[in-house]
């Protein structure tokens, strides 16, 4: 059965560096049962194997973030926004990004990978989710050629691994099946379908056990839902829709403006890395990858200062850095930008409304997901992820109301782009 939805899709922001899409003519080839339970075992061991890197990577990223800023070599997070390294952060996006150059200078996915926790731990504004949905992606195609596999079985490999790192890190198996079903399968035959459930499950169960059923992102308490706040909740919605058209838009006018292969070309991952820096020394709230800002967000236990630093500062950070580098949008990011737009904008209809009793926290929600929602081009894993990630199954309705007006507004401005390019 051909996805499409795919091409409508594939105009949204990629959450990892580009993938190798198989040509479309070889999707058609015939597996016989044997080459199927194959390709199936290897399905699950790649998802298993990356479910156990993808904590690695979590562990390793906070490792090196605390020795980057903190001169300590120890486990747990902690963020960067209280370290006493004065003006010489500005340069430490730099040094960390040295990794990522070469990897651009290579043309190395694999090379990519390191280069990215690496850039992450060193202030970047990118997610940790991305580094192991790669890795987890090169390892089935590392597997599927070790077996001679064809490019569309290595493809399916490479879906299996990325939907396992996501549901690992995010316990979140549904959303990281849907989001292969909307973005990253061009067919939903059950031969390359099988694999992404294969994927997500096993990182699902990986999450279960670490973390016992609890929720990756802690929700607080706020007023009862209410119809008037409904209308407030999708009028976000909409605006978290027309950011996402806009940030999509510069992503890719970033992309353009510093593609080519010249080594002057390539320095601009530097200069991507020093204004990160610079930014982080201003606001140092905006420096890492940020995850524990999230569930300050869905607390509301946040300032209008900082507010404004996620909505503004570390999303002109994180949109640049990510579009120089190709390393992909991440999911994290798009969160906390998303989440500090949404709080922002219902303090403001707030104070304009006063009778209508809006809840924060659930602004902020809707604003994280409606904006990954418009930028991932992925509705339902944007809404899976949303209730799986803090298991609020009562914010449902207002969730669905805004990131369905996020995506189709998001998806008029991309057709719109789309139609002036071809003029």
């Amino acid at each position: 059965m051909k996805n499409i939805i795919y091409p409508v899709n594939q105009q949204g922001l990629p959450l990892i560096p580009a993938a190798p899409v198989p040509a479309a003519t070889v999707t058609n080839t015939k597996m016989g049962i044997g080459r199927l339970l194959q390709l199936y075992l290897r399905a699950l061991l790649t998802a298993i194997l990356t479910a156990i890197i993808a904590i690695g990577i979590s562990g390793l990223t906070d490792r090196l973030m605390r020795f980057a800023f903190y001169g300590q070599w120890e486990t747990g997070a902690e963020s960067p926004a209280y370290h006493n390294l004065g003006a010489a952060v500005i340069l430490l996006p730099v040094a960390g990004s040295l990794l990522l150059l070469w990897a651009a200078v290579r043309n190395s996915n694999w090379l990519k990978i390191p280069g990215m926790i690496l850039a992450t731990a060193t202030g970047g504004s990118l997610g940790k989710e991305a580094p192991a949905m790669l890795m987890g992606g090169m390892f089935g195609i590392l597997s599927g050629k070790k077996d001679h596999f064809l490019e569309t079985e290595q493809y399916t490999l490479f879906v299996a691994g990325a939907c396992s790192g996501l549901a690992m890190l995010f316990g979140a198996p549904v959303a990281a099946l849907l989001l292969a079903l909307e973005i990253w399968l061009p067919q939903w035959k059950w031969q390359q379908v099988l694999p992404a459930v294969i994927g997500a499950a096993v990182g699902g169960a990986g999450n279960y056990v670490i973390h016992h059923g609890n929720p990756v992102f802690h929700f607080g308490d706020g007023p009862a839902f209410n119809l008037p706040a409904l209308g407030v909740y999708f009028f976000i919605g909409l605006l978290a829709g027309l950011l996402a058209g806009g940030i999509t838009r510069l992503y890719h006018v970033i992309q353009r403006l510093t593609a080519g292969s010249s080594s002057r070309n390539k320095g601009w991952i530097l200069a991507a890395a020093l204004l990160t820096g610079l930014i982080g020394y201003l606001a140092p709230e905006t420096l890492g990858a940020g995850d524990d800002y999230i569930s300050n967000l869905l607390r509301a236990r946040v300032t209008l200062q900082l507010l404004f630093v996620w909505s503004v500062l570390k999303l002109v950070a994180w949109l640049f850095f990510a579009g120089v580098a190709k390393t992909g949008s991440s999911i994290t990011p798009v969160l906390i930008t998303g989440g500090a737009v949404g709080l922002l904008l219902a303090v403001v209809i707030q104070l304009i409304f006063p009778a209508i009793i809006i809840n924060p926290v659930m602004a902020a929600l809707i604003g994280m997901f409606a904006l990954f929602a418009g930028t991932s081009r992925a509705l339902l894993a944007a809404i899976a992820l949303g209730l799986e990630t803090t298991h609020q199954w009562q914010a449902s309705l207002p969730l669905v109301v805004a990131c369905v007006a996020a995506y189709s507004l998001a998806v008029l401005v991309g057709r719109k782009r789309n139609v002036e390019a071809v003029r």
